[in-house]
């Protein structure tokens, strides 16, 4: 069995590095909130003067023995209500739990869902001809099971809500995504417009955003035949098969020039 004082000295320093953890939190918490008050990424971006009044206030709300004071907690609530570009996770989350809290207090107040479940309480009172409210449920078997309701609706609410919240995400990433090809498409190509082609640049078996094989004329739609029949391979532009591609190629010409002989 280990000694008591084994024992008490580990938790102590414990502790104290749960306590230099907190400390060193505040300090960046504090630190970084600073910063965004000052409009700065960097405590080296201001000048000598500047740097004195920002450690003055940094000192005024935070001290190593006991890390964030009683101003320093004012100030962070004051500027987690101020949201910025360069707000901290902290800041963005006490501005969601404060406007949360309120939307879900007025919404639960205007309901009057309290009064509603009383309703409920009140009826199960008069179906069994209770005199006293005991005799229904103990008033914390009442509390019990409604809080269980909330735990159980709530769930589900959180559940459509993540779901949608995570599908926005997703259709934001997707969308980023294909401004970024759009982006890395072919700079070099300024072939656009040119007229009755096979492929156009908008298709979406196009690659490089380019106009492809015209056919304007009988001269262009021979050559559009002969071009595709020279790939012995799908070309790097082309999103599909490279009989896909030829068949595309003929049938576009037979369309419009009939009369032109093909080759089977």
């Amino acid at each position: 069995m280990r000694k008591f004082h084994t024992i008490y000295k580990e938790k102590q320093n414990r502790s104290n590095e749960l306590f230099e953890t907190k400390v060193l939190n505040d300090f960046k918490n504090v630190y970084s909130t600073l910063l965004d008050k000052y409009s700065i990424a960097d405590f080296y971006n201001l000048n000598e003067e500047e740097q004195i009044t920002f450690l003055a206030e940094l000192n005024s709300y935070w001290s190593e023995e006991q890390g964030v004071l009683e101003r320093g907690k004012k100030f962070l609530q004051i500027r987690s209500d101020v949201l910025s570009e360069t707000s901290t996770t902290l800041q963005k989350k006490n501005f969601l739990k404060k406007k949360t809290s309120t939307v879900i207090n007025e919404s639960l107040r205007q309901s009057q869902i309290k009064w509603k479940l009383y309703d409920v309480i009140d009826e199960m009172y008069n179906e069994i001809s209770a005199s006293n409210v005991a005799e229904v449920l103990s008033p914390n078997n009442i509390i019990e099971i409604i809080k269980e309701s909330f735990v159980g609706s709530l769930k589900e609410f959180f559940k459509e809500m993540r779901h949608e919240l995570l599908t926005s995400a997703t259709e934001v990433e997707n969308e980023i995504n294909e401004a970024k090809k759009k982006k890395t498409k072919d700079p070099k190509a300024k072939i656009r417009n040119r007229g009755d082609v096979v492929f156009s640049a908008g298709s979406s078996k196009v690659k490089d955003d380019v106009d492809h094989f015209p056919i304007n004329s009988i001269s262009q739609a021979r050559n559009a035949l002969a071009r595709s029949g020279q790939y012995s391979s799908s070309p790097s532009w082309y999103k599909g098969s490279l009989s896909e591609l030829k068949n595309k190629v003929k049938s576009a010409v037979k369309r419009k020039y009939p009369s032109i002989k093909q080759s089977k």
